[in-house]
C-alpha cells in the first residue's frame, strides 16, 4: 500500500507489535508485515484499509448497539464513533497502543474491554443489534472462535433484527468458516474485497430472507448482487472487480 511508504518505526510492544507512521499515515503490525490497522492522521474517521467500509456498512446505515471482536487500532472504532460501541480485545498491550497512538480516548462513545472475545459472548447478557468480529492475528483466525459454539454465542447476543459482520482475512480460512456462519444464520451475504485476500460475511438473525435482502439493499451499497451455489449471496461492493469474484467462486 502506498500509503504506508517511508514510515519510521516509533515503537515496538515487548510483544513485537508495532506502529510505525509517516507525514500522513499511522499503522500497526502485530508481529508480520501484514497491516492491523492504518489511520490517517488528520481525518482518523475516514477509512484507509479496504475492508472496513464493508465491515462497518450494516451498523453506520442502522442505528444500534453494536459490539466489535477486536480492537486492533480502532480503525473501525473510528469510523462508528457516533455509535454505541463496546469494543472487546484480549490483549491489553493492544489496548494501550490503542489509547497511546491511536487516540480513541477522544471516542466518548467507545467503552473497552479487555477479555477474550470467545469468553465475553458466552456470558454476555446484553443483547446487540450489530456483531462486529474482527480478530485475524498476523496469520489465523483465533482457533477457538472458528468453532460452532462461537457463532451460535454471535448469534445469542443479537437482538432479533440484529446484524452479524466479519472480517476473514486468510483466503485457506474463509470457507470453512463461512460454512460455520452458515450453521446458525440462515440469510448471508459474502463480499470479497479489492486490491486484498480479505472477505466480509455479513449475516442477519432473523429468518426472513426478504427482511436481509431489503435492508441490504436499501444502503445502495452495491452495484449488483449474484447467487453463487457453493456461497449464496455474492455482493459486488462498489468498486470491486468482477476478476475478484471469478478468483474467489470458481
Amino acid at each position: 500500500m502506498w500509503k504506508t511508504k517511508y514510515g519510521i518505526c516509533i515503537y515496538t510492544s515487548p510483544s513485537g507489535y508495532k506502529v510505525y507512521q509517516n507525514l500522513c499515515y499511522r499503522w500497526l503490525t502485530l508481529g508480520s508485515k501484514a497491516l492491523q490497522t492504518v489511520m490517517n492522521r488528520c481525518n482518523p474517521q475516514k477509512p484507509v484499509l479496504y475492508y472496513l467500509p464493508a465491515l462497518t456498512l450494516m451498523a453506520r446505515h442502522y442505528s444500534g448497539d453494536s459490539c466489535m471482536l477486536g480492537l486492533g487500532g480502532a480503525g473501525v472504532a473510528w469510523m462508528l464513533k457516533d455509535v454505541p460501541l463496546v469494543a472487546v480485545d484480549n490483549s491489553q498491550e493492544v489496548i494501550e497502543i490503542a489509547r497511546r497512538f491511536f487516540m480513541i480516548d477522544r471516542l466518548s462513545n467507545l467503552e473497552v474491554v479487555h477479555e477474550n472475545a470467545k469468553d465475553y459472548i458466552q456470558t454476555c447478557k446484553k443483547k446487540f443489534s450489530h456483531l462486529i468480529v474482527d480478530l485475524y492475528n498476523a496469520n489465523h483466525f483465533p482457533p477457538e472462535c472458528a468453532q460452532s459454539d462461537f457463532f451460535a454465542s454471535c448469534k445469542k447476543i443479537l437482538t432479533e433484527e440484529g446484524f452479524l459482520a466479519i472480517n476473514l482475512a486468510n483466503i485457506k480460512e474463509q470457507y470453512s468458516i463461512f460454512q460455520l456462519v452458515r450453521t446458525h444464520f440462515p440469510h448471508t451475504l459474502v463480499i470479497p474485497i479489492r486490491k486484498s485476500a480479505n472477505m466480509v460475511i455479513l449475516a442477519a438473525k432473523h429468518e426472513n430472507k426478504e427482511f436481509f435482502m431489503d435492508k441490504i439493499n436499501q444502503t445502495s451499497a452495491f452495484k449488483r448482487i449474484i447467487w453463487v451455489d457453493a456461497w449464496g449471496f455474492v455482493g459486488d461492493y462498489k468498486q470491486a472487480h468482477w476478476y475478484q469474484l471469478a478468483h474467489y467462486f470458481r
